[in-house]
Parts: C-alpha cells; structure tokens; sequence
C-alpha cells in the first residue's frame, strides 16, 4: 500500500486548528453521543429493484481495500455511525450527519437541481426537502461522484467501452474503471477522528482532514475527507462537495490507465481546480503559502486576474511549472497559473486534450540506470510537445494569446 503524493490533502483559505494525535486513544468512543442511522435505506426499503433502478449496486456489506471490507472499517471507527454504498463506479461510506437546507442563494438553487434529479430515481424522496438527513446525503454524494466520472469522460473524449483497452502499442490499463481493476473508494467523516483512526489502520499513518491513497493488492484508490476540518463559513456542504471533487479528480486521473505515477503536479493540481471550480468557484481551498495573507471570496474570479497577468507578461512559462513540486508551498498565483492552463488546453479541443492526457499517463518502464523522476519529468515534456503539436515555447504563447481573448478585462 502506498500513499499517493500530498497525502495530506486540500487545506481551505483559513486557519484550520486541528486535534492533537494524542487524542486518538479516545477513538474508539468516538461515536458516542450521534444519532444512530437507520440500518435500511428508508428511500429504496431495501428493495432490490428500487436499489437498481437508482443506479446502485449494493448497500454493503463489501470489500473496501486491501485485506478488509466496509464491515471491517466499521469495527475499527467504533461508534461511528456509517452507512454504505455502492455504484457503478464508487464505493462510498458516510457518516456524515443531518444538514440544514442552506439560506445561500447559490447553494440552495444547486442543491434544488440535485434533489429534483434524485427524485426521478428514488420513489421514496417525496414532498419539499428542508434538512439532508444523512441517507439522503449519502444519495446526494453518491450522485456527484458519478456526475463527476461521466464528466471526466466527456472532457476527454473518453467511452466506457474503451477499459480494458485491448492489447497493442497503446493498452488502456488492467481493469474497467478507467484502467484500475477495482472500483474507487471514498470514505465521507464527519470526524477528524475517525478520518485518522481509519488511515492510521489502514493507511500507514494518521492523517485527519484529507487523504488520497492507492491500495496496491486491490489495485484501488482510495480518498477520505472530514467535515470537521472546514471551519466557520467554511464549513457546509457545497465546499466540502468542491474539496471531494478536488480530491477524486486527483484520483481519477492517477489511476487512468493504470495507477504507475503522477505528475506532472502542476497539471495534476490545475486539472483537480478546474473540475472543483465547476462546483463554484467562489471557493477557494489552498494551503497559503510562507508570509503569504490567505485570499477571500473577493479574489475567486481568477480570469480578468490571470488576464491582467498576461498583459504584463508577468506569468511562469510551462516549462518553470515542469519544476514546481509540492503545491503546499505554493504562493496564491500558482494555483491560477495551473487551473488557466488547464482551461486552455480543455476548453479547446478535446481530441488533444485525451492526446495529452493518454501521452501524460504512458506507462513508465523501470529501468536501472535512470532514476525515476528523471524519467516522469522526460515524460511531461514529451508528452506536452507531441500532443499539443507544439514546442513549450509555442504553448505558452497560445495560451496566452487565448486567455487575451477569452478572459474577461474585470
């Protein structure tokens, strides 16, 4: 089992305070004190059809990860009240609890779309919805989370159809879940807690707000987030559902075709801020960077300031951004400068977008005499030159000529 990079995770734009490892001894009573969740999903019954007819394989018990089931992790979180689902793609645990209907006009209209969809497929959601008690926020991530596949498909030109890819020059990986043999998982906490009792069990070590990880048995990626490491305004469901979309599409595209590596960061980070700023872009997640003043919801509109970037000629070339590393030390203006090129290269043209995509995930061979981040690095820059059809240099100039004509002044 092996921890994917960051590990850590997504941290929001505000100061997180977060509990003392030394309070994992008391994990095992972490559940005390919750509502009890009903042992039967009380919008299919447990009925088998309506079960399917909502898109859903089971409701556990299954195997999670490598060497235990959701049964398992059950017993390891202790009094923590989960409940379980499987889709066509995901295996998704929740203890997340009951939500109140949001007074945010924006939130409120999303979450009013979402319910109207789930009505069409659960015969038991009726009437108006004023709290999202937590089967139905299981419903509603398990609902995003396909969203979220189908949606990365169609940005890439990709098909279903497609994995396993049939044996040639160019195989499509080992299984049908974009390459990896097992489906993803995503373990949803309310906790900090219980989030680090479960990795510190299963994972190697404790981590309590955000974690992404690759079960190597399984041939499985795992992500788990908590609710209580957002804070403050920061805390409700449309910023934790854009902190999951951050975290997932990382997983996505690291088991695309088979999980060997990841990279480049620049174009892993960007491609996770794109899809989780379709969630709205008002939120703004990031670890700030040293001396660096955290940004608000005033600075979220990031085209007129990555536009005014460019007209100044104040911008990193792609081919600094090959060298940048740990996205936690990163300044503000990175995260812009990843998402904008990002943008560009899928809001043009779609075949080359799954050129590049298909050229960044090429399986790297192993091979003694080079190390292997020299390896992942010659096959960033490849990668960019043949799928784009251009030189870095000639890349950076499209883009920036595009941003001058599709980003707004102000």
């Amino acid at each position: 089992m092996i921890p994917l990079r960051g590990g850590g995770g997504l941290q929001p734009a505000a100061v997180l305070v977060f509990a003392s490892l030394a309070a994992l001894g008391r994990a095992e009573v972490q559940g005390e004190g919750r509502t009890p969740r009903p042992a039967v999903d009380p919008y299919t019954q447990g009925d088998p059809q309506a079960a399917k007819s909502a898109g859903y394989v089971s409701f556990g018990p299954f195997l999670w990860g490598d060497d235990h089931t959701s049964e398992r992790v059950q017993a390891v979180l202790g009094g923590e009240p989960l409940i379980w689902v499987e889709t066509a793609h995901f295996r998704l645990g929740s203890s997340l609890d009951e939500y109140d209907f949001p007074s945010d006009r924006i939130e409120r209209k999303k979450l009013e779309g979402e319910l109207a969809r789930l009505k069409e497929r659960l015969s038991g959601l009726k009437g108006k919805v004023k709290k999202l008690d937590p089967w139905l926020r299981l419903h509603l991530y398990a609902l995003r989370l396909e969203d979220l596949y189908s949606d990365f498909l169609r940005e890439f030109a990709l098909e279903e159809s497609e994995f396993p890819g049939p044996a040639g020059a160019r195989p499509m990986g080992r299984g049908p879940y974009l390459g990896m043999a097992d489906k993803f998982t995503v373990l949803l906490l309310e906790k900090k807690s219980a989030l680090a009792r479960y990795t510190s069990t299963y994972c190697e070590k404790a981590w309590e707000a955000s974690f992404r990880y690759y079960f190597t048995k399984s041939d499985g990626l795992f992500c788990g987030l908590s609710y209580d490491a957002l804070e403050g305004e920061l805390q409700n469901d449309l910023v934790f559902h854009y902190a999951l979309v951050f975290l997932v599409t990382q997983n996505l595209y690291g088991g695309f075709r088979g999980y060997d590596s990841e990279g480049p960061v620049w174009w892993q980070e960007g491609l996770a801020r794109w899809f989780a700023r379709k969630v709205d872009p008002r939120c703004l997640l990031y670890t700030a960077g040293k001396d660096e003043t955290l940004r608000d919801e005033l600075e979220a509109d990031w085209e007129p300031k990555v536009r005014a970037r460019v007209g100044h000629a104040y911008f990193p070339s792609v081919e600094e951004m090959l060298a940048w590393k740990d996205p936690e030390e990163w300044e503000f203006s990175r995260h812009m400068m990843a998402w904008s090129r990002v943008d560009f290269v899928l809001r043009r043209d779609r075949a080359k977008a799954r050129a590049l995509l298909m050229d960044l995930r090429e399986p790297i061979p192993w091979s003694p005499e080079r190390p292997r981040e020299e390896l992942l690095a010659e096959r960033s820059r490849n990668a960019l030159q043949s799928a784009l059809g251009k030189d870095l240099a000639a890349f950076d100039r499209e883009w920036a000529a595009w941003v001058f004509e599709n980003y707004a002044k102000r």
